[in-house]
């Protein structure tokens, strides 16, 4: 810690020396500004304040800031709620809703000041118990815990029960009441169904006899859950004509933190593909400081592009503008997004071989079907074509275990001590596998490993031998020990095509 920070927290620390004070509360109060804990609830706060600016006056709806959380993080983190139920009404529901909250609040204040010299006792207790709920909600989820609500009703049934008759309405005689009752009668009602139709969806969702009949009637009758059903008819298989579309082009508009994925591939299953790419891009914006959709992004950009292993993919091939293009353009704005996180975004190893082809297929000039096949079935490594995702100078498959290297934007690297760096990668295709180290002084690379294998480099720096490679997921490293002051212009990994 530096000096000045040291000085300037000393002059912040009370002395606490009471004996009754247990150390934790102690601890708790000195480093309020610095505890992690309340630290990331401000975060909370912060951001659910942001998506209320999105829907100020009526909020986001129920659920609003769970959902809706992950579109305005500057860094990824996980929570339900804001941890302040006055912030997260405020997003949920807008100021009208914040409103009616509050009025429960006031109600409850001035029915106490109106009873509080006939009932002392009772309004004693019960005013210590209404602050203790309002007073709580401002650090803690205790109004969306499912186990304190009963009892936060009851307290408030109590108020009503013992200090109501300050509050009684003054109507008139033949009215009776119905003006105040018809409507709440009316609202219950109308829950009352609603909440019935949820339940029996999920009885039927459950139930011995789920077919995708069952899914479209959970959807047309449950105003709750609707888009879970319409998602799980489409994941399976379900394709009825008018409502497999209607239920995409729904769940299309819907802002989740957990449909894009899922969406994209059932629209690359059937062959939508630029619904599908539509679909990412939206999806990867909203949840944008979520890593792992990310990595779904390009696991699905691969599944829908490389051909190996499928047929259908030569003819997105065709389209460099509208498939690969708009494919490193994503890659692009991960990068730029990078740089704005307060964490980095990180892909996978396989992430980052199918990236790396990528980016080569995307460089060739003039373009050539002939030979983005050839790169997507043969390549493995080349470090000219590397991704660079945290736009640190680094490739991400790239790790310097010993020593320090500098590397530089052609994918050549200067080792500037004795150093030892290893490149990750994974495999899509069986066969034999050729290594080159290109480089003007080739006995500055003292040792070179394909995974365990020690590898022979002739003069040209190609390996002697061919290693054999089993299509896998599994990652496997090139591990290459290099002299200080030695400069690796590039490395590829590339399958044998003459053996292919």
């Amino acid at each position: 810690m530096k000096p000045q920070h040291t000085a300037a927290r000393r002059a912040a620390t009370w002395k606490l020396g009471y004996k009754l004070l247990p150390a934790f509360i102690a601890d708790r109060i000195q480093d309020l500004s610095a505890n992690g804990n309340v630290v990331q609830r401000g975060v909370y706060r912060q951001d659910a304040l942001r998506l209320f600016a999105t829907s100020p006056i009526i909020g986001r709806g129920l659920g609003g800031f769970e959902n809706g959380v992950v579109s305005v993080q500057d860094y990824y983190y996980e929570t339900k709620h804001a941890h302040n139920h006055y912030v997260e009404v405020l997003c949920n529901l807008g100021v009208l809703g914040l409103l009616a909250y509050l009025a429960v609040l006031g109600t409850a204040i001035w029915s106490f000041v109106k009873s509080r010299k006939a009932k002392p006792l009772i309004v004693m207790l019960l005013a210590a118990c209404v602050l203790q709920m309002f007073g709580q909600a401002t650090t803690d989820v205790i109004w969306s815990v499912g186990g304190c609500l009963p009892m936060f009703f009851s307290v408030l049934a109590l108020v009503t029960l013992y200090c109501g008759d300050s509050l009684r309405l003054k109507v008139p005689e033949k009215d009776k009441g119905t003006a105040v009752r018809a409507p709440l009668i009316a609202g219950a009602s109308i829950f009352i169904i609603l909440l019935g139709l949820n339940l029996f969806a999920q009885i039927s969702m459950y139930g011995e006899n789920l077919t995708l009949d069952t899914l479209k009637n959970c959807a047309a009758i449950d105003f709750f859950e609707a888009n879970d059903y319409k998602l799980s008819y489409l994941l399976s298989g379900g394709n009825e004509e008018g409502v497999a579309d209607k239920y995409a082009a729904d769940l299309q508009k819907a802002e989740s933190n957990s449909i894009a994925v899922p969406l994209a591939q059932y629209y690359a299953r059937t062959g939508q593909y630029d619904a599908a790419l539509d679909t990412l891009d939206k999806g990867a914006a909203y949840v944008r400081a979520d890593a792992t959709v990310w990595q779904n992004v390009f696991t699905i950009y691969e599944a829908m592009i490389d051909p190996v292993g499928q047929m259908g993919a030569i003819s997105l091939l065709q389209d460099k503008a509208q498939y690969i293009d708009r494919m490193k353009a994503t890659y692009d704005k991960l990068r730029a997004l990078n740089e704005e996180q307060l964490d980095n975004l990180m892909l996978t190893a396989k992430n980052n071989t199918f990236l790396g082809k990528l980016l080569a297929v995307s460089a060739i000039e003039p373009y050539e079907m002939k030979s983005a096949l050839s790169i997507f079935s043969n390549m493995v490594i080349d470090t000219a074509y590397t991704a660079d995702c945290d736009v640190d100078g680094t490739p991400d498959s790239a790790q310097t275990v010993e020593g320090a290297v500098a590397w530089n934007s052609d994918g050549s690297f200067t080792a500037q001590a004795d150093s030892v760096v290893r490149l990750t990668y994974t495999i899509k295709s069986d066969g034999d596998y050729r290594l080159t180290v290109q480089s003007g002084d080739l006995s500055g690379v003292t040792e070179v490993y394909v995974g365990e294998t020690l590898v022979a480099l002739d003069s040209a720096g190609n390996s002697i031998a061919l290693n054999n490679e089993i299509e896998s997921d599994t990652e496997n490293t090139i591990t290459m020990r290099v002299k200080q002051g030695t400069t690796v212009d590039r490395i590829l990994y590339t399958r044998n095509s003459e053996n292919a």
